[in-house]
């Protein structure tokens, strides 16, 4: 008889358990479904791969560990592509002259006869997200279920969803730009915040991440939540229709740059200039440094890397964005996001000793930003 109650009230939890999963889930299904419809192209054609959590508790005579896999930085299936995001080909979609983009997902929703706002395509980006945000509200929710379940944090979880999206697995072409500018450290309250939206979470994201009226009260994809300027995020949001979110997204990784001031020589007399550096540059020239040395075709002053090394480790955001990504996408044009001054090249060119000593005889000034 005691055997009997225990296998009832363990087949009652775990049905208690998909019930109350299967409620978190039904806000983001109506949008996977449209998604998945409108994407084409190798990486959607298995769609199973794509919508495992989805169909986790349907069991076709397989073990579908799925949970244990993301333990191990392992969370996909093998029949998963282990490519970088850079590498997949996403969507079809055709783009206008002038900057819009026309897809499969906007003329669904117009043959629904609909008047809304038309949401962006969603990157592969933020179906990543998607589903790992999935992936760890329903691990906290088996644990807070299941008697014996080892208990991670919130915080723990969150942690390592983050370093899998720099594994091959997901976003492994980009590992070192998240890696070398400790991004993952500034995204973790504003991704915590995402999967569990409570006041607390929400007073602890920093303040360039804090959350506009606009990104409260309007759907949007997560990646938007991770820019660190809220006028841009505002930007993204409203011009949802006219723009490919991939392209932004990668842009904005792109084009991330430092101001700094100079001070120069002109007419026998030195004169204080405004200048930025590409942070793509630094962190090319980084790889380059542990990889392959004599590959180097010059040098970084050390006054220019120690701004880098100061900057990237400030607890709030002082890059902005060169004037090409504002060129490329105008209808995103924030002022206080544009990168302002001359380019400066991060790499001195060694050309001749002379030349060469004369640039790193340049002094450099800290920005007021890095203090």
């Amino acid at each position: 008889m005691d055997l009997s109650n225990d296998l009832s009230s363990e087949t009652t939890r775990s049905a208690e358990l998909e019930r109350r999963f299967d409620e978190l889930e039904s806000r983001l299904a109506e949008v996977r479904q449209l998604a998945m419809q409108s994407s084409q192209g190798p990486l959607h054609q298995n769609t199973a791969a794509v919508e495992h959590l989805g169909n986790f508790f349907h069991d076709d005579g397989r073990n579908h560990d799925t949970w244990a896999d993301f333990l191990d930085f392992g969370v996909m299936p093998e029949e998963r592509p282990p490519t970088s995001p850079l590498f997949r080909e996403g969507p079809q979609s055709s783009r206008s002259p002038g900057g819009t983009t026309t897809t499969s997902w906007h003329k669904a929703i117009e043959r629904a006869g609909t008047r809304r706002r038309l949401l962006s395509q969603p990157s592969i980006y933020d179906m990543d997200l998607l589903e790992l945000h999935s992936s760890v509200r329903y691990q906290l929710l088996r644990q807070s279920m299941t008697a014996g379940e080892p208990q991670q944090s919130l915080d723990t979880l969150v942690q390592k969803m983050l370093y899998l999206l720099a594994s091959d697995r997901y976003w492994g072409g980009k590992r070192r730009f998240w890696f070398e500018t400790l991004a993952f450290e500034k995204l973790a309250p504003i991704t915590r915040y995402q999967i569990m939206p409570t006041v607390e979470h929400y007073q602890a994201i920093q303040e360039e991440f804090q959350p506009t009226q606009l990104q409260l009260t309007r759907y949007h994809w997560p990646m938007v939540d991770w820019i660190p300027y809220a006028s841009l995020r505002d930007k993204i949001i409203l011009h949802a229709d006219e723009i490919d979110l991939a392209a932004v997204v990668e842009g904005t990784l792109e084009s991330w740059c430092l101001e700094s001031k100079v001070v120069v020589p002109l007419h026998g007399t030195l004169h204080e200039t405004l200048v930025y550096y590409r942070l793509s540059e630094y962190l090319e020239y980084r790889r380059q440094q542990h990889a392959d040395p004599a590959s180097l075709s010059g040098t970084m002053s050390k006054s220019v890397e120690t701004e880098f090394v100061l900057a990237l480790r400030q607890p709030t955001q002082v890059f902005k964005l060169e004037r090409s990504y504002f060129d490329r996408f105008p209808m995103l044009f924030c002022e206080d996001a544009l990168a302002k001054g001359q380019y400066s090249p991060v790499v001195i060119q060694q050309r001749s000793p002379e030349s060469h000593q004369a640039s790193i005889s340049m002094s450099v000034l800290p920005t007021s930003n890095t203090g």
